[in-house]
């Protein structure tokens, strides 16, 4: 995504790693970080 953005300053890049950020909701991210870490938790059991 940054590559073809081709943005070269560093408030123009900031920028564009923000962008994502907006789409996603705390709850959401939670919930995400939550699921992985139970799945990293089976693993370990295996």
């Amino acid at each position: 995504m940054l590559r073809k953005a081709e943005e070269r300053t560093f408030k123009g890049v900031w920028g564009l790693i923000g962008k994502p950020v907006d789409i996603f909701q705390p709850g959401g991210c939670v919930s995400i970080l939550a699921r992985a870490a139970m799945k990293r938790n089976d693993r370990k059991a295996l």
